[in-house]
């Protein structure tokens, strides 16, 4: 039987499977309809939660055999949870007499969902002048003032609205609220270190020596590059009578993109194999050592986590495992 990402195998149905199904104490009796509607009630049925990283997979039963839906319900969530992952979605495929040939689900890492923002901090106020003394202001005027006050605070004005109407015109104060900014402030500008410099080029009593702009240019990058950083600014000296210039003035800072970042860490996908069983035949198995070997043959770099499955009806050995493939 088939996984994509991996691969599985037959297994029997764990003792209490139809009942933690269904919800019921009691067995389910072995039909469709009952297998229909303990699947119905399995947490592994349901959509995956928001927040969670999933990993999709799908099983075949060898040469289109029939197996019950039940069956393949138990080994999607045997695969999740060698992996401590959640089986979600899980859905049979190809519906036939008796089950079905194949399912899809998922494996998934689930995370709670992140916290809610923390509510914004707020303060309110209000001021009121004298109309009789001709304190009345405009509602702009007052709007100004109500603005100057958040963002002493730095703060933003929320709602505001203007007092009293005076008989001469404007009004006589204002009431408001200031809240802090939606957005998190921007970060701090970059503190980027620089040096700064200059030189002359002289050449005793005479004429001083004189450099092409392109000269001094590469003299400047070697300063730079010296303290393994990057011209800035440049500019050239006086100029000479006979060409060139007479030195430079330049700055020296640290690179914008700053060094580059460690190696990504090692990323892992769930994988897995099994030998298919014939209904009626004695279980086939593999020992340790040969599900191990086969393990590693399934991944390019490396693997981990190796879960072997035991045999079918208590018999020696491993029917298949489900591991991570990983790039070491």
């Amino acid at each position: 039987m088939t996984l994509g990402k991996g691969i599985l195998g037959f297994a029997l149905v764990l003792p209490m499977l139809l009942a933690a199904c269904s919800g019921a104490d009691a067995p389910v009796d072995e039909t469709i309809g009952s297998q229909d509607d303990a699947l119905a009630a399995a947490p592994g049925c349901q959509p995956a939660p928001p927040g969670g990283k999933c990993y999709g997979h799908d099983i075949t039963a060898p040469n289109g055999a029939c197996v019950a839906k039940l069956d393949l319900y138990a080994k999607a969530e045997a695969s999740c949870q060698g992996s401590k992952q959640k089986l979600h979605d899980f859905a049979v495929l190809g519906v036939c007499p008796g089950g079905a040939t194949g399912a899809k689900f998922l494996c998934c890492d689930e995370s709670p969902p992140p916290p809610p923002p923390p509510p914004r901090k707020c303060f309110s106020g209000g001021f009121q002048a004298d109309p009789a003394g001709g304190a009345c202001a405009s509602s702009q005027s007052l709007s100004s003032q109500v603005e100057a006050i958040c963002k002493k605070q730095g703060y933003l004005v929320n709602t505001f609205s203007a007092g009293n109407a005076c008989p001469a015109g404007g009004f006589d104060g204002a009431k408001y609220e200031c809240c802090e900014p939606k957005d998190p402030p921007p970060p701090p500008p970059s503190t980027r270190k620089c040096f700064a410099g200059g030189f002359a080029n002289a050449s005793g009593p005479g004429e001083p020596a004189c450099d092409s702009s392109a000269t001094l240019s590469s003299k400047v990058t070697s300063i730079c590059a010296a303290q393994k950083y990057v011209v800035n600014t440049f500019a050239v000296g006086a100029a000479c009578s006979g060409g060139g210039f007479n030195g430079a003035s330049y700055e020296c800072c640290e690179p914008k993109d700053g060094p580059p970042p460690p190696p990504p860490p090692p990323v892992c996908t769930p994988a897995g194999f099994a030998i298919g069983q014939s209904p009626g035949q004695p279980p086939v198995c593999s020992t340790l050592a040969e599900i191990e070997a086969t393990a590693k043959q399934s991944c390019n770099a490396g693997y981990k986590n190796l879960v072997p499955w035991p045999c079918p009806g208590g018999s020696p050995g491993y029917d298949g495992a489900n591991f991570l493939c990983c790039n070491l």
